[in-house]
């Protein structure tokens, strides 16, 4: 008893910070450390190593042996500290260099890595140790030749020195040499056939062969030899979800989690989950965990990724250059750099970026579409084409590629060769729907009607893929006027895939254009019916029953569709609540989603409520909260809402600012000009804008300044800018548009149709050349029909834009169905109470269908608005409906 009594007080003493029985000496403390570093345990020896030193404090071996212990634990920065304070002691002891060697290495400092193996070496001579750190150092060095000639070095010192194989095998690797790679690694699995660090290379030769399926075995041969080791079971994860098992990787992240709690790689491999589920906004949060803990080329190229496909740009840019600036050589990263500056319009900046690219590895064909991408935005077709050439010379088959270039030669009228590459493309790809989408287009835009069938029909192969060539047919019969042969299209198209929404988005647009709006609803239920959650149904239902006058089953199907955090959703809910009354859940939706969603379209929106509701100091702050991060998006985001405000002369200022930070790009000037035109300084306006198309050649201040010149009357010179801008940009929408509407407002219809036609064969969802097309069919004999089918398609599209609301009750008055435009017209008011000539039309809706009370009503508060258009129908008719 006394024995056990004694041991139990020394264990007590042993753990409190005073002398008692037993030794505890700290050369005891010392010597235990060094056998749990021996036993792989460092968290234990760093527990006895700083026990030892509050003992000794000064004590170099225990500062040396701690230092270590934390490089053994992955705690770079505490072993830096512990390691520099011994390089103050004694600067040449050759086991302190090569630690020192060791954490430069695993902070990518190369340049001190080799300080510290060259003293090592000075006093200790070359060892397998000392060369394989070299080694190591010189590859992040990217000085190749030496890092092979050094790892050879480190296993010719010791053969069986199976790290510096491997190293030397990823070295290979890294420079795209898969054979030598492979050699060395067979080097070292004869060696060696169990080892997990040889095993771990192998796999990802097997990914660089594009052999995802074999390295998937081999990492989980890893976690069954080590089932502790965390990259191994995070690599498994990552191949499932590459090979599409996104429920075995989901249980294999769940199990990690279970094992490794809140690790980097945890998050990591959460984060790719939650991309792979396209819920962009949680898989950035969870990637930004992961490179807090431990950042990770990896890692913040994932992050980039997220953030890049949840539309915040300027953060997606951030995580790109972070990679290149500790890997230059990062390709895909500098694509995706490239990609957002070419959508930035920083055209300067993405030819550098492409022209590294290029510099770097010449046949890279992927660079040379990047290049043509930018030469195209830069209206430089001939330097394009080139590229596209080049590209296509490395990748014959490439269906993007053919595209483009066909693309390029029909803004030409080169359509014969125009027509070859969408045939080769075809040809390539025969099951690629993208590109016999585009021939079909070809021959549908030129009337070959018949072609265009046969191309559709070629590519049916009895597989689910038949639905989206059926669906393709759908608009090609209702637009024949063979609505029978388009519902049998959609009904073959639900046969060969029930899931494929686009097909019943295809029948609910025959069925609404045909005016059947009960069996449009039932085409979206029946798809809810398959898909309950998808946010696109759940508002074109919405939609729908609002239009039939169900609003408390519309309101379920809007809030439901929320639950998706779709910023367009979000967007459409918002502003259908703000029109109809409801502005505190306007605001309360907005706030929620920014919360979740850095999104500008959000910040806008929220920004213009708060505005009407007078709190212009509080909207501003919203722009003013992200300009450190975001200086571009705040600064044009303030600037619109100065201009909301009617601020205009500090609006004016903004742009100025923007165009020091922007100079290469024609926005700052075209946002000055319109702040000078609601300035009443017009002429000013237009005088900038040409002085900047002088310097910068861009069509999009010709586009500005047409419409700065069509607004003051001066249709002339307006038509000619627009012109002079489509010889650039033949296929730009924004300047087909405005020509549509230019000859819209000289009544000249049918030089606006195909105007509005070509805008819409080149944007096919594009709400605004539906909208005014439909206008343009209504002023054209017979077309009141195809007008309508137009206005339905723009309604499901923007059901709470009043201009869309009042073109759907025009050609619902044209087809004699005034119930139902009255209840266009009516949302169309609720969405822009102060707009007379919208209730002048909702007046004539109620009068047609015989409501004169309710006519009257609208009509007295239209004319309440001196001097609007239609003010004088509107007296006549008040004096008609007897009031």
């Amino acid at each position: 008893m006394w024995n056990n009594l004694r041991w139990l007080v020394c264990l007590i003493m042993i753990l409190l910070p005073t002398s008692g029985c037993g030794t505890d000496k700290a050369g005891d403390f010392l010597s235990e450390g060094r056998k749990l570093m021996g036993q792989g345990n460092p968290a234990g020896a760093v527990v006895l190593f700083k026990n030892a030193l509050e003992k000794n404090p000064g004590d170099y071996t225990l500062h040396l042996e701690l230092g270590r212990a934390y490089y053994a634990l992955g705690k770079i920065d505490l072993a830096e500290n512990e390691l520099q304070k011994c390089y103050r002691q004694q600067p040449n002891d050759p086991t302190l260099n090569l630690a020192l060697g060791e954490v430069y290495v695993a902070r990518n400092l190369p340049d001190q890595a080799l300080v510290h193996v060259q003293k090592f070496e000075e006093h200790a001579g070359a060892t397998a140790a000392s060369r394989e750190l070299a080694g190591l150092a010189y590859g992040q060095a990217r000085r190749p030749e030496e890092a092979r000639k050094a790892l050879e070095q480190s296993f010719g010192l010791d053969p069986k020195r199976i790290s510096a194989r491997l190293a030397l095998g990823r070295l290979f690797l890294y420079r795209g040499d898969l054979r030598a790679a492979s050699s060395v690694l067979q080097e070292a699995l004869s060696v060696s056939p169990d080892d997990t660090a040889a095993l771990a290379l192998q796999g990802d030769i097997l990914l660089r062969q594009g052999e995802a399926d074999k390295a998937l075995s081999v990492f989980r041969k890893i976690t069954q030899l080590t089932p502790r080791d965390e990259n191994a079971r995070y690599m498994v994860g990552v191949l499932q979800l590459q090979l599409g098992n996104e429920a075995e990787a989901a249980q294999t992240a769940a199990a990690m989690r279970t094992d490794f709690k809140d690790s980097a790689l945890v998050f990591l491999l959460e984060g790719a989950l939650a991309a792979t589920r396209k819920n962009y906004a949680e898989a950035a949060t969870l990637l930004q965990r992961s490179v807090a803990l431990r950042p990770s080329v990896e890692g913040y190229y994932k992050l980039g990724m997220a953030l890049y496909a949840k539309g915040d740009l300027e953060m997606a840019l951030s995580q790109f250059n972070t990679v290149l600036a500790s890997t230059p050589d990062h390709d895909a990263a500098r694509r995706m750099v490239c990609t957002i500056l070419l959508a930035q319009r920083r055209l300067d900046e993405a030819m550098q970026e492409a022209r590294k690219l290029l510099d770097r590895n010449p046949g890279d064909a992927n660079a040379h579409f990047l290049m043509a991408g930018v030469l195209l935005a830069g209206k430089d077709k001939r330097g394009a084409e080139k590229e596209l050439e080049a590209g296509l010379a490395q990748e014959p088959a490439h269906v993007g590629a053919l595209l483009q270039l066909s693309t390029l030669k029909q803004s030409e009228g080169r359509m014969d060769e125009a027509l070859a590459d969408l045939r080769t493309a075809v040809v390539a790809a025969p099951d690629n729907i993208i590109a016999r989408n585009a021939l079909y287009a070809f021959h549908l835009g030129r009337g070959e009607v018949d072609k265009a069938e046969k191309v559709v029909l070629e590519g049916m192969n009895n597989t689910p893929q038949d639905a989206v060539l059926y669906t393709m047919l759908v608009p090609l019969y209702a637009n024949a006027g063979k609505e029978a042969k388009a519902l049998d299209a959609v009904a073959k198209a639900h046969r060969a895939d029930p899931a494929f929404a686009d097909a019943y988005l295809a029948g609910l647009r025959v069925h609404a254009g045909a005016g059947r709006v009960e069996q449009a609803l039932a085409e979206s239920e029946a798809y809810l019916a398959v898909s309950p959650d998808s946010p696109g149904f759940l508002v074109a239902s919405g939609a729908l029953l609002d239009l039939l006058g169900r609003t408390t089953e519309a309101d379920a199907r809007f809030d439901k569709a929320l639950a998706s955090k779709d910023v367009q959703v979000v967007l459409v809910v918002a502003n259908r609540a703000a029109a109809t009354g409801r502005t505190d859940k306007a605001k309360q939706i907005l706030e929620a989603a920014l919360q979740a969603d850095s999104q500008e379209a959000l910040r806008e929106a929220l920004a213009v409520l708060l505005v009407r509701e007078n709190k212009p100091d509080a909207a501003l702050a919203l722009y003013s909260s992200i300009e450190a991060q975001r200086p571009r998006e705040a600064l044009i985001g303030r600037y619109r809402l100065l201009t909301h405000m009617r601020r205009n002369k500090e609006a004016a200022e903004t742009a100025r600012t923007l165009a020091l930070r922007d100079g290469g790009s024609p926005l700052p000037a075209m946002l000055e000009a319109y702040a000078l035109e609601r300035m009443q300084q017009r002429e000013q306006g237009i005088q900038l804008l040409d002085a900047a198309y002088r310097q910068k050649g861009s069509a999009d201040l010709l586009l500005a300044m047409g419409g700065m010149l069509e607004r003051g009357g001066d249709l002339a010179r307006a038509e000619a800018c627009y012109k002079e801008a489509l010889k650039v940009q033949p296929d730009d929408v924004p300047t087909l548009l405005a020509m549509g509407t230019l000859q819209m407002r000289r009544k000249a219809y049918s030089q606006s149709i195909p105007v509005y036609e070509k805008a819409l064969r080149l944007a096919p969802a594009n709400v605004v050349a539906m909208n005014n097309l439909a206008m343009a069919y209504l002023h054209q004999s017979g077309r009141a029909q195809m007008a309508l089918r137009l206005a339905l398609q723009a309604y499901t599209h923007s059901p709470e834009n009043p201009d869309v609301l009042d073109t759907l009750g025009a050609c619902m008055m044209a087809n004699g169905r005034a119930d139902e435009a009255a209840r266009a017209y009516g949302r169309a008011v609720a969405a822009a109470p102060d707009n007379p000539t919208l209730r002048y039309h909702h007046a004539e809706a109620h009068f047609k269908a015989g409501r004169k009370d309710k006519a009257a009503e609208e009509l007295r508060v239209a004319l309440q608005t001196p001097d609007f258009p239609e003010a004088a129908q509107a007296g006549e008719l008040l004096r008609k409906a007897g009031n």
